[in-house]
């Protein structure tokens, strides 16, 4: 069977049709090209997860980069974060209502140093920028346990806010507020559980957060203020205790004389609760 185009050529006019290519329209391809952009820009941009947030409209959360770069130093390695953003107004008599941003970011290399400052503008990008640059000029260091956790226990105040820090093993992760959380990324902590008692204004938990950290005391200046040997137990030695610090001169003291404040115990919120016994549960059954 015959059809024609496909298994036998065209004839028209008693002719054979030749299949020819039809010329570029200019005006054709400048409006697909219209298109084309018109297309791009209504099309949803993928933002990366880190450079999100916490929330898709706040800026909580999200990176600005390193800071700019001074005489001498080019902040490689550094990342900032923002953590609170308020507008504030102030009424004036020759304007009137004036709006200006308040921001606060902290500044880390992830390997100990970290900073956190205050910048306000009328600007958005002014006041990030200000206080980013600002925070990286406020640097401190927070000593670390096995470049992993802290050192001890430890328990901070400011103000209104009351912050409950507790070391961990590696591989816990942090469990703690999502602005800890983000000082902790920053400043290299890999495993804490932190818990915030009373105002969880970002103003005062970052304050309390940085006055704990640096409250912390290494093993040795432990073993030496308290003139006695600093042991750990580890699952790998069972029972055993190993020494970690050993005070540097000066004779050993038998008993600490005082209790031990680098431990502290579990309040009623931070204790699990124990499970109900099911109504239905009788002997000789697992219930799980």
């Amino acid at each position: 069977m015959a059809w024609p185009g496909l298994n036998t050529p065209i004839i028209k006019n008693n002719q054979v049709q030749v299949i020819h290519k039809k010329d570029v329209d200019p005006e054709r391809e400048e409006m697909l090209r219209k298109v084309r952009e018109d297309w791009d820009k209504r099309r949803k941009r993928i933002t990366a997860p880190e450079d999100r947030g916490w929330t898709s409209k706040s800026w909580g959360g999200r990176g600005l980069g390193p800071p700019d770069p001074i005489p001498g130093e080019n902040f490689e390695g550094f990342e900032s974060k923002v953590l609170h953003v308020r507008r504030v107004f102030n009424m004036t008599a020759k304007v009137g209502r004036k709006r200006s941003i308040s921001a606060l970011v902290a500044v880390g290399n992830k390997q100990g140093a970290i900073g956190y400052a205050y910048g306000k503008a009328p600007d958005m990008m002014a006041a990030l920028r200000k206080a980013k640059n600002k925070a990286a000029n406020h640097l401190v260091y927070i000593e670390k346990y096995k470049d992993d956790t802290l050192f001890h226990d430890v328990e901070s105040t400011f103000r209104r806010t009351r912050i409950r820090m507790k070391t961990q093993n590696k591989g816990y992760g942090l469990r703690c507020h999502r602005v800890l959380i983000e000082i902790c990324k920053l400043a290299g902590i890999k495993d804490l559980y932190a818990r915030i008692y009373g105002s969880k204004n970002p103003v005062n938990v970052i304050p309390a957060f940085f006055n704990g950290l640096l409250e912390q005391e290494t093993h040795q200046q432990i073993a030496d203020r308290t003139k006695m040997h600093v042991v750990e137990f580890r699952d790998e030695c069972g029972p055993l205790p190993i020494v970690v610090a050993s005070p540097k001169g000066g004779a050993i003291q038998e008993s600490l004389g005082t209790d031990w404040d680098k431990e502290l115990p579990l309040e009623w919120k931070e204790e699990r609760p124990r499970p109900k016994p099911s109504p239905f549960a009788r002997e000789g059954i697992l219930t799980f």
